[in-house]
């Protein structure tokens, strides 16, 4: 089935029939290399999950995006380019203009390819994406590739099992390794947590506007520590101290 890949900046777009798909620049890509075939099926480009795509996209993707340099993107693309390239090239382009999708934003002009091949799209995808020096990296949570407008993004937005996103738990394990590191944020998140469980459970109106004064209290303590402000020992003394007033 034919099916266009319109690129925009640092946007892509695959459009069948009435049907739009869009994604940062180098996701299709990335979902090829992870197997999420699920949007490709359901959009009738192809029957069943392709090892041989996935396999080469992971290729192309390690041997572009190791690095955060744009011209050495690019030449490791034309290298991918001479030695995988594809074969039949049966892509159609031109250029047109999309309209704005608000008021007062302007026109964009927009390349728009005409295949009927997953490989042209991830070979295209890839030539942009190089082209933009997108910033693309496996994901340090479940290790897949993925695009990101931020080029410090770490995470990715899928989501696990449990209806998390690898962002969320990245942050999560990110957060408990930096408490680790340190005694006095352990003793901060005890102090945090039990006044959080007191909170919780009292029903004293007096008591409820203790706890969320002291909570407030404590948490501006610990930015204070996080910013130099208050030194490791200031900072013990504060929390201590807002501890033994329960």
């Amino acid at each position: 089935m034919s099916f266009d890949i319109i690129f925009k900046k640092r946007f892509v777009s695959l459009s069948i029939g009435n049907s739009l798909t869009d994604e940062i620049l180098g996701n299709f890509t990335c979902k090829i290399a992870a197997g999420e075939w699920d949007s490709f099926i359901s959009l009738g480009l192809i029957d069943k999950p392709d090892e041989n795509l996935s396999d080469l996209a992971n290729i192309i993707l390690g041997h572009c995006f190791k690095t955060k340099i744009q011209a050495t993107k690019i030449s490791a693309y034309a290298e991918i380019v001479e030695k995988y390239g594809s074969e039949t090239d049966t892509y159609v382009i031109r250029r047109t203009i999309i309209p704005p999708a608000k008021k007062r934003m302007n026109p964009e002009i927009a390349d728009v390819y005409t295949t009927d091949s997953l490989k042209d799209l991830i070979f295209l995808e890839m030539l942009y994406a190089a082209e933009q020096n997108m910033h693309i990296s496996r994901c340090k949570n479940c290790l897949k590739y993925f695009a990101s407008a931020y080029s410090g993004a770490d995470y990715c937005d899928r989501v696990n099992p449990e209806g998390k996103t690898c962002k969320w738990t990245g942050s999560k394990k990110t957060y408990a390794s930096n408490i680790k590191a340190d005694e006095n944020l352990v003793l901060y998140e005890k102090i945090y947590q039990s006044l959080q469980y007191k909170r919780r459970r009292t029903t004293d109106a007096e008591m409820l506007e203790k706890l969320n004064f002291n909570i407030i209290l404590l948490t501006k303590c610990r930015a204070k520590y996080k910013s130099g402000e208050h030194s490791a020992d200031k900072f013990l003394e504060k929390i201590e101290e807002i501890k033994n007033r329960f």
